[in-house]
């Protein structure tokens, strides 16, 4: 039983059965800066590997390895913010969407005054009202796609 760390993923695996893990891909008991790596300070993620032989990086190639890593955790972020809407992003995305049908609703208001001001009979204020277009009803299914896209905009900005 010993250590091994993977060659490629550099996966450190403590205290395993050797034969299950191959020469090939596996470094068996490995050591670095003359000792046992497990005893090491040394992130896996920081360490160069060339044949059997671990070296600790150097603070310049710790700098790329560490921005890399910060690219990658901003690119998950911006996936996850597709993907799952935040308290946050809801809030936003229901208030614009609360103001836009308050909005709607101001128009036709306003359209059925202009009516009500512009008629000088009530047949014409009946023509005037019919041409005032109805309002759809809105559902859960409908809510879900305006914030959808609120957030898709949102995000692109």
């Amino acid at each position: 039983m010993s250590d091994v760390l993977h060659r490629i993923t550099k996966e450190f695996r403590r205290s395993v059965n050797n034969p299950l893990f191959p020469l090939a891909q596996w470094i068996h008991s490995p050591m670095i800066a003359g000792g046992p790596f497990r005893d090491s300070s040394v992130p896996t993620k920081h360490v160069n590997i060339v044949g059997d032989v671990l070296t600790e990086m150097s603070v310049a190639e710790k700098a790329v390895v560490g921005a890399a890593e910060a690219a990658e955790a901003l690119t998950a972020e911006r996936e996850t913010e597709k993907g799952e809407i935040t308290a946050k992003m809801a809030l936003r995305a229901m208030g614009e969407i609360f103001v836009d049908e308050f909005n709607r609703h101001s128009l036709t208001t306003n359209a059925i005054l202009d009516a009500s001001d512009g008629a000088s009979d009530m047949a014409q204020f009946k023509a005037s009202i019919a041409a005032i277009s109805d309002r759809p009803p809105r559902d859960i299914a409908v809510l879900k796609t305006q914030m959808r896209a609120v957030i898709d905009r949102l995000g692109s900005l």
